[in-house]
C-alpha cells in the first residue's frame, strides 16, 4: 500500500536521540530490578509505561515520515516489526523451552505450553488476563509472564498504521491522535477502579501510552522556542517520571490516572529534547554507558524474566545474592543476543531512509518466514500442552510423578454454584444423588470445595447442597483481610455471601444438617501468610486474643445454626505448610529422586490444638465437632501428609482426592454415630 504525499504536521524525520536510548535504559532498569527487588523497587514497572510511549513517539515519526514522502508501505513496516521483534524473541523462547523441560512439573509444562501459544499469537496478555494477576504470588512461577507488554504492543501495531493512514487521508492526523489518547485515557480510568486486571492487562486501556507518543511525534503541540523553558520542561518531566517511581506500587490502582506520571514524563522529556539537548537531564540521558544499557534494553527485557522466574522456581525464592547474579546473567545474555542476533535483523531508526528499499525488496517472504516460526512456536506449545493428560504423564514420567501430578487439580465448582439461591435450584450444584432430596449442606470456602468430590463418594443415596465461595470462611462477625491487589474486595463480598447463606438456611427447613468447613488457621499470626481473619470491630491493641475471638465467632455461628433446629457437623482446622503439599513434592521430586511430607506432630500441635481444644468443648447432641488430625497424623509423634505415596493435600491446606475421601469418611462415621470425632 502506498499513497501520494500529503501535509502533515510531523517533520520529515526524526533524527537519531542518545538521550531516548538513555529513557530507555532508565525503563528496563527499574524494570529488571523491580522484578528481582519486588519490596524494594516497587515502583518499576512503570517502566513498561516508559516503553510505550518511547515507542509510539518513534514509530509514529517512522510512519509519518513515510506518508510525507510519499514512501508509505504497509509491508515494509511490518516487515520491519518483524526484524526487530522477533528474532531475539524467538531465541528467547527457544531457551527457555528447553530449560523448562528440565525444571517443571507436567502440569506446569502444560500451563506454560499454552503461554507459549498466546505469545506466539501475540495476545499473551489476553491469556494472562484470564489466568493470573501481575502481582500475585504465583507470578514469579510464570517464564512468559514479560511478554503482555509485547503483546499490547503488537496488537497497536495491527491496526495504527491503517487507522494513521486513513487519517492521514482525510487530513484529521491530529484529531485522531488526540481523541483517541483521550478516550483510552478515560476508559483506563474508569475500569482500573473497578476492574484493575483488565485495565493493566489490555489493550484499550493502554492504547493511549503509546498515542500520547505519537502526539509529541505528531508535533501537535508547538515548538519550545526558548532553551531555558525547554530545560524547566525536560525537569518537570524527570520529577514527573522520579514521583511515580517513588509513589507508585503494587498495592496503587494503576494504570488509571497514576499512569500520567511516567507517561506524561517521558513525554515531556521527549517533547522539551526537540528543542534543546543541552539540559543536564538530556546530558544524563545521553551519557554512553546509559545509552548502552538501552541499546541492549530489548534483549534485557526478553532474558531478565526467564532468567529470574527460572531460578526463583529452582530455589524457591531468591536471595539478594541470588537476584544480584540474576541481574549479572540476564545483562550478560541481553549484550550477547544484542550482538549476535539484534544487530543482524534490526536497523535503528537512523538509519532506515537509507535501507528501506532493500529490506522491502521481498516483504512476503519475511513476513512468511515469521508466521512460520511462531507457527512452530504453538506447535511445541500445543505439544506441551498434552502432558494434562495423566495417560500421557504415565507413559512419560515414572509412577510416582504421575501419582503427584494427578492429586494437584484443583476442585472448582462452576461460579454459578457460588450464589446460593443458583445452589438451591440447579441440580448441577447438588453434592451426591441428585435426584434425592437434598437435606444436607455444605458451607465453606475453597477448602470445602475440595472437599467436595471425597464427600459426594460417601453421600450414597443422600443429596447436599454446596454453599461454596472460594477465600470465604463460613464464619458470621469475622472480617477475612487480604492486601494481595486482587483479593482487596474479598472482605465484604464474604460477608455478604455468609449473610445469604445462613439465610437461605433459615428459610429451607429441609436442610437439617450442615457441615461446616473452611480455613480457620488464618485466625493464627503464622509467618508468611499474607490472609489473616479479625473479628468485626477489630482492636489491633488486643492482637494476642484475635484466635480466641475468631473462635468465639465460629462458636456463635454454630449456635446461630443450632438455634434453627439444624443438626451442625464442625470440622476443626488443621496446619500444614507449602512443602507438605502435591505440589511443593512434585516440583522436589522432579530434580530428586527422595521427597518427604512428614511434620513434627509437635509443630502440627502448636498451630491447630488452642482452636479445636476450645471448638470440641461445644459439643453436644446437635453439634458435632471433627478433628482432622486423624487424617494426617496416625502417631504422636509425626504427621505424614504423603502416606504410601499418596499425597493429602495440593498444597498448603487444600485436600487431594485422597485427604478428601480421608476425612468426608470421618463425616460419614459422625452422620452415623451423631458423636465427636
Amino acid at each position: 500500500m502506498r499513497v501520494s504525499s500529503k501535509t502533515s504536521s510531523a517533520s520529515s524525520k526524526t533524527s537519531y536521540r542518545p538521550d531516548i536510548d538513555g529513557l530507555r535504559a532508565i525503563a528496563v532498569t527499574s524494570v529488571v530490578l523491580n522484578h528481582a527487588f519486588p519490596d524494594i523497587f516497587t515502583g518499576g514497572f512503570i517502566g513498561v509505561d516508559v516503553f510505550y510511549v518511547i515507542s509510539g513517539y518513534l514509530i509514529t515519526g517512522i510512519l509519518l515520515a513515510g506518508l510525507n514522502a510519499n514512501k508509505f508501505s504497509l509491508a515494509e513496516f511490518y516487515v520491519r516489526r518483524i526484524r526487530r521483534i522477533l528474532p531475539a524473541l524467538l531465541v528467547v523462547l527457544s531457551i527457555t523451552s528447553i530449560l523448562v523441560l528440565f525444571l517443571f512439573t507436567p502440569r506446569e509444562l502444560a500451563d506454560y505450553g499454552k503461554s507459549l501459544i498466546a505469545t506466539a499469537a501475540f495476545s499473551s496478555n489476553i491469556y494472562f488476563w484470564t489466568t493470573t494477576g501481575y502481582f500475585t504470588p504465583e507470578a514469579h512461577l510464570i517464564p512468559l509472564l514479560h511478554t503482555w507488554s509485547l503483546a499490547i504492543e503488537e496488537q497497536y501495531y495491527v491496526f495504527f498504521p491503517i487507522l494513521l493512514w486513513l487519517a492521514w487521508k482525510l487530513g484529521k492526523v491530529n484529531l485522531f491522535l488526540v481523541a483517541g489518547c483521550a478516550f483510552s485515557l478515560c476508559l483506563s480510568v474508569t475500569l482500573t477502579n473497578g476492574h484493575a486486571l483488565a485495565a493493566f492487562y489490555l489493550l484499550p486501556t493502554r492504547a493511549w501510552e503509546l498515542l500520547l507518543g505519537a502526539i509529541v511525534a505528531a508535533r501537535i503541540l508547538p515548538a519550545i522556542e526558548h532553551r531555558h523553558i525547554a530545560k524547566i520542561a525536560m525537569l518537570a518531566g524527570a520529577l514527573l517520571l522520579a514521583l511515580g517511581f517513588i509513589i507508585i506500587n503494587e498495592q496503587s490502582p494503576f494504570p488509571g490516572s497514576l499512569a500520567l506520571l511516567p507517561c506524561l514524563g517521558t513525554a515531556l522529556i521527549i517533547y522539551a529534547g526537540i528543542s534543546d539537548r543541552s539540559s543536564p537531564v538530556s546530558v544524563a540521558l545521553s551519557w554512553r554507558p546509559v545509552v548502552m544499557i538501552g541499546w541492549i534494553s530489548y534483549s534485557l527485557y526478553l532474558w531478565h524474566w526467564p532468567v529470574i522466574s527460572l531460578l526463583y522456581r529452582r530455589f524457591d525464592g531468591l536471595s539478594t545474592t541470588m537476584a544480584l547474579q540474576a541481574i549479572a546473567l540476564s545483562v550478560a545474555l541481553a549484550f550477547l543476543s544484542w550482538w549476535f542476533v539484534e544487530r543482524r535483523f534490526h536497523t535503528p531508526p537512523a538509519q532506515l531512509a537509507s535501507v528501506d528499499k532493500s529490506q522491502g525488496r521481498r516483504p512476503l517472504a519475511t513476513i512468511g518466514f515469521g508466521t512460520a516460526a511462531l507457527a512452530i512456536v504453538a506447535v511445541a506449545g500445543t505439544g506441551l500442552m498434552q502432558l494434562e493428560s495423566p495417560t500421557v504423564v504415565r507413559e512419560l514420567y515414572p509412577a510416582e510423578i504421575a501419582e503427584l501430578n494427578e492429586a494437584v487439580v484443583h476442585v472448582s465448582s462452576p461460579k454459578k454454584c457460588r450464589e446460593p439461591e443458583r445452589t438451591l435450584n440447579d441440580p448441577e450444584c447438588r453434592i451426591g444423588n441428585a435426584q434425592m432430596p437434598a437435606t444436607i449442606a455444605l458451607w465453606g470456602d475453597s477448602y470445602a470445595d475440595a472437599l467436595k468430590p471425597g464427600f459426594a463418594k460417601v453421600l450414597h443415596d443422600h443429596s447436599a447442597y454446596g454453599f461454596i465461595l472460594h477465600s470465604c470462611p463460613p464464619i458470621l462477625g469475622a472480617v477475612r483481610v487480604d492486601d494481595r491487589r486482587e483479593y482487596r474486595n474479598f472482605g465484604a463480598k464474604c460477608i455478604r455471601a455468609n449473610q445469604s447463606t445462613v439465610k437461605a438456611l433459615e428459610d429451607h427447613p429441609e436442610i437439617t444438617e450442615v457441615v461446616i468447613f473452611g480455613q480457620f488457621l488464618n485466625a493464627f499470626d503464622i509467618p508468611d501468610r499474607p490472609v489473616f481473619l479479625v473479628p468485626d470491630h477489630y482492636n489491633p491493641a488486643f492482637a494476642d486474643k484475635r484466635m480466641d475471638q475468631i473462635t468465639d465467632r465460629i462458636i456463635d455461628t454454630v449456635e446461630i445454626l443450632k438455634g434453627m433446629g439444624k443438626k451442625v457437623i464442625l470440622i476443626g482446622t488443621f496446619y500444614a505448610t507449602q512443602a507438605q503439599g502435591a505440589e511443593d513434592l512434585l516440583a522436589r521430586r522432579m530434580w530428586s529422586s527422595r521427597i518427604d511430607g512428614r511434620m513434627s506432630a509437635a509443630i502440627y500441635d502448636r498451630y491447630s490444638k488452642p482452636m479445636n481444644d476450645r471448638l470440641r468443648k461445644i459439643a453436644d447432641d446437635r453439634i458435632i465437632f471433627i478433628d482432622p488430625k486423624p487424617v494426617f497424623c496416625r502417631t504422636n509423634d509425626v504427621c505424614d501428609f504423603l502416606p504410601g505415596g499418596k499425597p493429602l493435600l495440593i498444597d498448603d491446606g487444600h485436600l487431594t482426592a485422597e485427604g478428601a475421601r480421608r476425612l468426608a469418611s470421618m463425616i460419614a462415621q459422625a452422620l452415623e454415630a451423631k458423636s465427636t470425632i
